[in-house]
């Protein structure tokens, strides 16, 4: 299973296409966001669905929770197969001022660049073929645990990690990042044992 697209290499070409969008609408939907990866590139949105949550973005009330659903669907789709995956038109329609998100996306380039110097293809096996199932069902659990977190300031942040690090082992089929998202779903699920909702 393929789970990535060739037009997006590295995690400097995301920040740069929410950085393209944030220039060229005023209010940026997750359906531009989609139009703008193709929606046979399952890895590349999830990645930016990782890196939203993860900016400053995931600090309004509700955008953890919203993210949570379109990472839930769009890892369901990539878990049993499907070709291109579809959302509806409730989470398509979502919107972001284009201010916040190119502030979001500045925020993110220096990180970005200093992640592309160190990534490349290795220990494939942990991202290719059926290893990409597996990152897929990892989305999926990680997922259904942020939108209980959001109630815990800065807990989304572990997941979100998580879903990140695999997104981008997908996009860069580095096996490494992958073990790195490994290693942060057992911190998310560790976060999630001490959170006091529960």
């Amino acid at each position: 299973m393929s789970a990535d697209n060739d037009s997006t290499e590295n995690l400097e070409d995301v920040v740069d296409t929410l950085r393209d969008l944030a220039d060229r609408e005023e209010e940026v939907s997750v359906g531009d966001v989609q139009d703008a990866v193709g929606q046979r590139s399952f890895a590349p949105f999830l990645l930016i669905c990782g890196l939203i949550v993860m900016s400053p973005l995931g600090g309004i009330p509700g955008v953890p929770t919203v993210f949570a659903f379109i990472i839930l669907l769009t890892a369901g789709q990539l878990l049993i197969g499907r070709n291109h995956f579809w959302l509806p038109d409730v989470l398509t329609d979502r919107s972001v001022d284009d201010n916040k998100l190119r502030k979001a996306a500045e925020k993110l380039e220096s990180p970005a660049r200093w992640v592309d110097k160190v990534i490349k293809p290795r220990l494939t096996v942990l991202t290719d073929g059926p290893a990409a199932y597996v990152v897929a069902a990892a989305c999926v659990a990680l997922a259904l645990a942020m939108p209980p977190l959001e109630a815990v300031p800065f807990a989304v942040a572990a997941p979100a990690a998580a879903i990140t690090a695999f997104s981008l082992a997908l996009v860069a089929h580095d096996g490494v990042l992958a073990v790195i998202g490994y290693l942060a779903t057992a911190g998310s699920i560790y976060v999630v044992s001490l959170a006091p909702i529960f």
